[in-house]
């Protein structure tokens, strides 16, 4: 039973997270949103990823409540990375692409993938290859090197994971 309240209340966030995000309020519309939605459903179910428990694991609440700051963050440094991309292609900045392995420091799947995807989401940088222990990026200068190098990306999504 509480596994069956857990996927209701998933359905529900992710309706209204549909709903919100669209805009649209025809019959049509919400009708295909709730067929999103329950298909999204089936493949969590399907995949085994929905409110599975262990260490590896991120509690789906905590993640929400971190998500908006997490955005907000990489939505600046995407801006930043724009602006530093501007320049390069305007040639005041020098190019310089090579490809760079990086340590994971996640214990949970969700944060890999989240760390990946946010660097391939910044410009000038893009995720190559995942496995468990590395992330293989390419990057187009030494400064967005450096700058993974450093973590600051890593940080900001090894918080999705800490214990409260």
């Amino acid at each position: 039973m509480a596994l069956i309240s857990r996927y209701v209340g998933l359905a529900v966030v992710l309706l209204l997270l549909w709903w919100l995000l669209s805009g649209h309020h025809s019959v049509l519309m919400l009708s295909l949103g709730l067929l999103s939605v329950c298909l999204t459903l089936l493949l969590v179910h399907r995949m085994g990823l929905a409110f599975a428990e262990g260490p590896q694991h991120i509690s789906h609440a905590r993640l929400l409540y971190r998500l908006p700051l997490f955005w907000t963050k990489l939505f600046w440094l995407i801006v930043l990375s724009n602006l530093d991309m501007l320049l390069r292609l305007m040639g005041i900045r020098r190019l310089s692409p090579q490809t760079l392995t990086l340590e994971l420091p996640f214990r949970s799947q969700l944060c890999k993938a989240i760390y990946a995807n946010a660097i391939t989401l910044t410009p000038g940088t893009a995720s190559l290859e995942l496995s468990e222990e590395c992330l293989v990026v390419h990057y187009l200068s030494v400064e967005h090197s450096q700058a993974l190098q450093a973590g600051h990306l890593a940080i900001l999504v090894s918080r999705l994971e800490e214990k409260d």
